[in-house]
């Protein structure tokens, strides 16, 4: 994840729904990557809580 002035949690903690994990940074104007992989391979966002 890039783009947060500010991260307020720890890698590797677990998060529920709604947990802030950090703060966006204003010099970025609004722009927040986020990558999630599973053993080296990207996850597809659209494919998150399908079973």
């Amino acid at each position: 994840m890039t783009g947060l002035g500010k991260v307020t949690t720890e890698t590797g903690k677990y998060v529920s729904v709604g947990d802030p994990i950090g703060q966006m940074d204003a010099a970025k104007k609004g722009y927040l990557y986020l990558e999630m992989r599973q053993d080296g391979t990207t996850i597809k966002p659209e494919i998150l809580g399908a079973e």
